[in-house]
C-alpha cells in the first residue's frame, strides 16, 4: 500500500486556507525582519493604531527622522512623551536610530529637559543612537548624561547648510488651527 503526501487542490477551499495558514504563520517574520522608517516622530503613533498589537511589538528596528521644533504645532509635547513612552514599550525593539534633522532645542530650556526625560524611557536595546549632523554635533556633544543609554553619533552622510535655526520671534509665531 502506498500512502501519497501531494494534497490535492482541487477542494473547494483548500487552496486559500493553505495561502491564509502561511500568511498567519509568517507575518510577524515580516514586521521582525523589516526595518521600519518614520519620517516624524509621532508618526508611529498612527501606525500603531492600524496594526495588531503583537505585530506592533515584534519590530525590532526602528529609525526616525525628527524635527524637533516648538514652533511647529505638527506634534504637542503631549504627542512626544506619548510616543517615547510607546517606543520605550516595545517588546521586541532592539536597535533604535533618531536622526534629528534640525536643532531648535535650546540647551536649558524645558523642550531639552522634556527630551532628556523622553530619551531616559527607552532601555535595554542592543543600539539606540542620537544621530546628528556635524555641525549640530558642538551643540548635542555634552546633552546626554550619566545613565542614558542612548548613544550620540554623527551623521557623516549629510550634507547642505547648517541645520541650526534660531528659534522664530515670537511676533512671527505661526499657528495651526
Amino acid at each position: 500500500m502506498h500512502m501519497s503526501t501531494n494534497v490535492s487542490l482541487t477542494y473547494p477551499g483548500l487552496k486559500s486556507m493553505l495561502i491564509e495558514n502561511r500568511y498567519t504563520e509568517t507575518i510577524s517574520l515580516l514586521y521582525a525582519k523589516t526595518h521600519f522608517h518614520f519620517p516624524g516622530l509621532t508618526d508611529i503613533l498612527d501606525f500603531r493604531q492600524h496594526v495588531l498589537p503583537n505585530r506592533f511589538d515584534s519590530i525590532r528596528v526602528l529609525s526616525i527622522d525628527w524635527e524637533p521644533n516648538p514652533y511647529f504645532i505638527a506634534s504637542t509635547p503631549k504627542m512626544r512623551v506619548e510616543t517615547w513612552n510607546t517606543i520605550s514599550q516595545m517588546k521586541g525593539l532592539q536597535q533604535l536610530r533618531v536622526y534629528i534633522k534640525t536643532l531648535c532645542v535650546l540647551p536649558d530650556s524645558s523642550a531639552a529637559r522634556s527630551l532628556k526625560q523622553n530619551l531616559r524611557k527607552v532601555k535595554g536595546l542592543q543600539k539606540f543612537e542620537l544621530v546628528v549632523t556635524r555641525d549640530q554635533f558642538a551643540f548635542w556633544d555634552g546633552f546626554l548624561e550619566e545613565g542614558m543609554e542612548v548613544k550620540l553619533v554623527v551623521n557623516t552622510e549629510a550634507r547642505g547648510e547648517s541645520s541650526f535655526r534660531q528659534p522664530p520671534a515670537p511676533a512671527s509665531m505661526v499657528r495651526a488651527y
